[in-house]
């Protein structure tokens, strides 16, 4: 099991071994994807050092296995970019990625906003933080004005141990559910739509999630994001990227956003852990009494 690293040597066996395993759940070829993480990494380097680009290939092959799709899509999204030569695009997302991760942004949130379409990159990166904040406070979580990278900073051997745990639907408090989590799960619809449809589809989702949101910051909808980012803090990956697909798929197909919740419901109700039958006690039985016997009555 590979170590937090703090050299180049290392950072390039990282960047290796992260490429092949993108390349096999997003069935893009490894090349462009090697060149994408070569070109990140060229960029953290000048702006943060080595050691810091090391150890966010680090988070990122922590989040390659668990199964974070946010992180895999993204840098597929962009190796897709690099195959199609649109290679400035590429170095701007890239230089993105640089300026965000020296600010002390999370891999998930740095790569995921500079993976999207520039058409829709600056209205994600202005609404999503708000809607955010505004459920996360709606479903008593805890707001976060400050990013502190050492809450997220967590070791290999946890984050495996929590995704071979079982795990059972809102495990984690309400309470201890931050905003950034919250935003993961708005960013990733938001880049889902676009990489399967489009950035028009893409902007329609936010829009409409905005107006929801804004109208009853405590409704039914902002419940059930609220619900995938405890999901998402628990370690059911796969609930969460299979709601988020299907949320995805329902936008491009001209579905409602207040669809949503029905969504939810259908694909996490399975991960509950089963009900305990209510045992109702028989009522004690109460033997008759012999009738009394009038005077009148004997013949």
């Amino acid at each position: 099991m590979l170590s937090i690293v703090n050299n180049s040597s290392f950072a390039t066996n990282l960047i290796n071994e992260i490429s092949q395993r993108i390349a096999s759940v997003t069935k893009v070829s490894v090349g462009p994807i090697l060149q994408v993480l070569q070109e990140i990494n060229i960029q953290v380097v000048q702006i943060s050092g080595q050691d810091t680009a090391s150890d966010m290939f680090n988070q990122i092959l922590v989040e390659v296995d668990i199964g974070t799709r946010l992180v895999s899509e993204s840098i597929a999204q962009l190796a897709r970019q690099q195959s199609a030569g649109n290679i400035d695009i590429v170095k701007q997302a890239t230089a993105k990625i640089a300026e965000l991760i020296r600010q002390g942004q999370h891999v998930r949130l740095a790569i995921g906003y500079s993976a999207l379409d520039d058409e829709i990159e600056n209205l994600a990166a202005n609404l999503i933080p708000m809607l955010a904040d505004k459920i996360t406070s709606a479903n008593g979580g805890k707001l976060e004005l400050t990013f502190h990278p050492s809450t997220y900073h967590t070791s290999r051997e946890e984050f495996m141990f929590q995704k071979n745990s079982i795990v059972f639907i809102s495990s984690i408090p309400a309470n201890e559910i931050s905003t950034h989590q919250v935003e993961q799960i708005l960013l990733q619809i938001i880049l889902e739509t676009d990489i399967k449809g489009n950035a028009f589809l893409a902007q329609q989702a936010l829009t409409q999630i905005e107006n929801v949101v804004t109208e009853n910051p405590a409704s039914s909808v902002s419940k059930s994001l609220f619900l995938l980012a405890q999901e998402l803090a628990s370690g059911n990956i796969m609930a969460v990227d299979e709601s988020i697909g299907a949320i995805a798929n329902l936008v491009i197909e001209g579905g409602s956003i207040l669809e949503i919740p029905g969504i939810v419901q259908a694909i996490l109700e399975p991960s509950l852990p089963p009900a305990e039958e209510e045992i109702v006690p028989p009522k004690p039985q109460v033997e008759d009494e012999p009738a009394e016997v009038k005077p009148d009555d004997k013949e």
